[in-house]
């Protein structure tokens, strides 16, 4: 597949697998419970969950007795997720490496498809989201996530303000595929190219919480690869002075805690 950014890299993601898992457990398990309830998934539904990553929405529906297969380009990822699933005990979900833009499955197969924050990282979107529509049964559900905006992701928002102060001149390197879907006009009218009848969107609000800013900014490289290459780009004192504007920023708005930031996220939720 081709490959533009360091979060459309599978190996990017091999060793963050724990890292990612604990800093965005919060986001991920509001999202899964949120898509859980508004697809009703019940016990013997035939699940796909697409770019699973740690598989909370995986877990989630296994546990109220669906029959899940998660999937995932990373093997990093999929080995973690396996390890995680067998840790938890949990029953009725497998585990395989797989490329979402073009799934070794056959057609019209699951009654529900999800991909939280992954669709949107795809460097061939089209082709992702025709498979993902392509292994639905008919009538069958399929809800993509992705951010509304830089100014719903509260955490990158600071992070990105805070580079413009370590290093004036920043840039970011080309598009940032995190926000390839923030028009809901464009996000529908993908899904309905890719073979969905009709589309509704809903928006979720997370609150992510942290203990504190000092301990918070020198964990991005391990669970963002774009921060990583970012970080890799800034000399020593850039990263220090990115750090104390990031600390700064967080302190002048939240003083001595506790510390959150707001991630506004989109559902969308096909029907094949």
């Amino acid at each position: 597949m081709t490959q533009h950014n360091p979060a459309q890299q599978s190996t990017s993601w091999d060793s963050r697998a724990a890292a990612y898992d604990k800093e965005n457990a919060t986001t991920s398990d509001v999202i899964a419970r949120q898509a859980l309830s508004i697809m009703g998934v019940t016990p013997g539904q035939k699940i796909l969950d697409v770019a699973a990553g740690p598989g909370s929405f995986s877990i989630l529906a296994a546990q109220a007795g669906a029959d899940v297969l998660a999937v995932d380009f990373s093997q990093g990822m999929a080995d973690y997720l396996r390890d995680k699933t067998r840790r938890l005990g949990v029953k009725n979900l497998r585990v395989e490496v797989m490329d979402g833009q073009d799934l070794k499955l056959e057609d019209d197969t699951f009654d529900i498809a999800f991909s939280a924050l992954g669709i949107m990282l795809f460097p061939d979107r089209a082709a992702g989201m025709r498979e993902f529509c392509r292994v639905l049964k008919t009538g069958g559900l399929g809800a993509i996530v992705a951010f509304t905006g830089l100014e719903g992701h509260g955490i990158q928002s600071l992070v990105m303000s805070a580079l413009k102060r370590a290093k004036p001149d920043f840039e970011p390197a080309g598009q940032d595929p995190r926000y390839s879907l923030t028009n809901p006009d464009v996000f529908r009218a993908e899904m309905l190219t890719a073979g969905f009848s009709s589309v509704n969107m809903f928006t979720v609000r997370v609150v992510r919480s942290f203990e504190s800013p000092e301990t918070l900014w020198p964990r991005f490289a391990e669970t963002s690869p774009a921060m990583a290459t970012v970080f890799n780009d800034l000399t020593d004192s850039q990263r220090q002075a990115f750090g104390d504007a990031f600390v700064e920023q967080v302190r002048s708005k939240q003083g001595d805690g506790p510390y959150g930031a707001e991630n506004e996220l989109r559902i969308a939720v096909g029907v094949k």
